[in-house]
């Protein structure tokens, strides 16, 4: 099944997902919206095992950004071997924790943000179950308006299971492996500019800057006519392009005239950058064949109707030509 459970559903609240089933309502298709992890148990079979999964792939973090607050995001787990084995202590816990990493159990130290949130717990015997949470609930977003800027806490949801194995007599307890949300509201810091001016156009070169250059995903350029008054600059936006490319063409200009240009970093999230500082650039026209080979002392002799001229007029173009298609390299 893959119908809606509510809010901190479990075997009391909302429509179970079959094990391996994913399912997340209105999760951004442009997020990194999903991620799964097995929990091993030690034990010296390793038959024992608890499965989480959040909807949407195979990584270990699922970001969300500005106007996500209300979005609802689902667990789904699954147990193996685990109904055979004696219940001791707690049996199955699942939680959230204002923290990157999971302790054994859910917390309630300040580390935790005071108070963990626990979102099921079950007996050994139950071997399946659906968990959900709004963004909301978070607790490094206790007390926090979800909707501000500047934002960006990463929570852990945990699970662990207390059992005792065959033949044993103390409780052995096994934690899942660390899975993040991470809410992130705070912009990337602008990033540097580099700009090489040729004809009718200026290309433009990012590197990030700040902390989290890795959560860059795009950059954007604009641009515009340097004013000779004290006018505001009328920028124009061009497309956006991807971190890999780093490099924007800005086409169609006007030689000899100065322009400004800024640029923006765009996260995972989609959060933007404040403007760089503007840099300068301005367009020339390039120098045609017949220009560099008159400036290379070049004449316009010989010709067809010429003789004792031609040939070493012609040896000179060649080498001139030559000499600008290797410069243009």
């Amino acid at each position: 099944m893959t119908d809606e459970a509510a809010p901190g559903g479990g075997p009391d609240g909302g429509d179970r997902v079959a094990p391996g089933l994913l399912s997340l309502g209105r999760m951004p298709s442009r997020l990194l919206a999903g991620f799964a992890a097995t929990l091993l148990l030690s034990t010296a079979a390793g038959a024992q095992t608890i499965t989480m999964t959040f909807p949407g792939g195979s990584t270990s973090t699922t970001n969300k950004g500005p106007g996500t607050c209300n979005d609802t995001v689902r667990v789904n787990w699954s147990t193996t071997g685990l109904s055979t084995a004696v219940q001791c202590g707690s049996g199955i816990q699942i939680w959230l924790t204002n923290s990157s990493s999971c302790g054994t159990s859910p917390g309630t130290s300040a580390a935790d943000g005071g108070s963990d949130v626990v979102l099921n717990s079950q007996p050994l015997t139950t071997t399946s179950g659906t968990e959900s949470f709004t963004v909301s609930n978070l607790p490094g977003l206790a007390n926090v308006d979800c909707s501000a800027a500047g934002i960006d806490v990463s929570n852990a949801v945990c699970a662990s299971a207390q059992y005792r194995p065959s033949s044993v007599t103390d409780c052995t307890t096994a934690q899942a492996s660390t899975l993040i949300v991470r809410y992130d509201t705070k912009p990337p810091d602008p990033p540097s500019l580099s700009l090489l001016s040729e004809d009718s156009r200026i290309i433009v070169s990012f590197s990030p800057n700040g902390s989290n250059t890795g959560d860059i995903l795009n950059y954007q350029a604009e641009y515009a006519v340097q004013p000779n008054d004290s006018s505001a600059p009328q920028y124009i936006p061009t497309g956006q392009v991807s971190a890999q490319s780093a490099r924007i063409q800005i086409n169609g200009l006007v030689n000899a005239t100065t322009y400004l240009v800024r640029g923006y970093a765009f996260d995972q999230v989609d959060n933007r950058s404040s403007a760089s500082d503007p840099q300068t650039g301005t367009p020339q026209a390039t120098d045609g064949f017949w220009a560099r080979y008159k400036q290379a002392g070049g004449d316009d002799l010989g010709g067809c109707s010429a003789t004792g001229i031609g040939l070493p007029s012609a040896i000179f173009g060649l080498a001139v030509l030559a000499a600008l298609v290797r410069r243009r390299r």
